[in-house]
């Protein structure tokens, strides 16, 4: 049987602290989860009840905002041209209210993934994500607006499941916290 640390820490749960690199200046807010082999830098920003799954890269300069999911092996950056002159160089990343990155996605620095959008497994994001889009692949484009009627009301707990009306099934989408009501 394995043992599994979970630890909460000022409304904070990290599972395995000791196996992530969390500075501790980095700003966490309630309810959210962190798992482990995570790297979070100084001038980090989660919102309340974001959930980052394990093998998560997020570097200096990155604000995620409330209620957001990043799959594993998300990997946010913060310099745009990978000069490595320094913070001078750097812009800022915003993964706004409740986006949805999928396992595996790159985030290019000074991008902003919009409210409610939706990044495919393994996207590369080279550029702004309008709110509520779902863009997957090598440069990331947009697959899909997702409208009101295909996704019910918002739901703050990213850890339970909502509905997703899908055209193909949502494949790719369950280990998101949505499944397919056409199943």
């Amino acid at each position: 049987m394995t043992h599994v640390e979970e630890i909460e820490i000022n409304g904070v749960v990290y599972w395995h602290k000791y196996l992530s690199n969390i500075h501790p200046d980095a700003e966490i807010g309630t309810g959210s989860v962190i798992h482990s082999h995570v790297w979070i830098g100084k001038d980090v920003k989660i919102g309340k009840n974001c959930k980052i799954q394990a093998f998560v890269f997020i570097p200096d300069g990155v604000t995620i905002e409330d209620n957001c999911f990043l799959a594993p092996h998300v990997v946010l950056t913060n310099d745009p041209n990978l000069e490595v002159k320094g913070k001078s160089c750097w812009k800022p990343t915003l993964i706004k209210k409740g986006a949805k990155i999928g396992a595996g996605a790159k985030i290019k620095a000074g991008v902003v993934i919009g409210e409610g959008a939706i990044i495919g497994m393994g996207a590369v994001v080279t550029k702004n994500v309008p709110p509520g889009e779902t863009w997957v692949g090598n440069p990331a484009k947009i697959l899909q607006k997702i409208t009101p009627d295909m996704m019910d009301a918002y739901h703050p707990d990213v850890n339970k499941p909502r509905e997703f009306r899908c055209p193909i099934h949502a494949d790719g989408l369950e280990g998101m916290g949505y499944w397919c009501l056409c199943k």
